[in-house]
């Protein structure tokens, strides 16, 4: 008996990708890569805590969820810092 191969959730793809995106835009965009980073984040946390197949993916959403969060932190301080 062969097992089917698991398809990961389009979600949690998502929140593995959007930060990624938010670390792009979080020097020029500050906000929007705060905003992006914090919801995918939280999302992340909430899919992980949820347990499933795609586990992993959720870790590894909340892991660059985090850095986004904290490029988009750098990019407000920079903004603020060069006014």
């Amino acid at each position: 008996m062969q097992q089917q191969p698991h398809r990961t959730s389009p979600g949690a793809q998502a929140v593995v990708f959007v930060p990624i995106a938010a670390i792009v835009v979080a020097l020029a965009l500050a906000p929007l890569g705060l905003v992006m980073g914090g919801v995918s984040t939280a999302l992340a946390v909430r899919g992980a805590r949820a347990g499933g197949p795609d586990r992993a993916w959720y870790r590894a959403g909340v892991m660059v969820g985090g850095v986004s969060v904290v490029f988009a932190l750098v990019g407000l301080y920079l903004a603020f810092q060069y006014r």
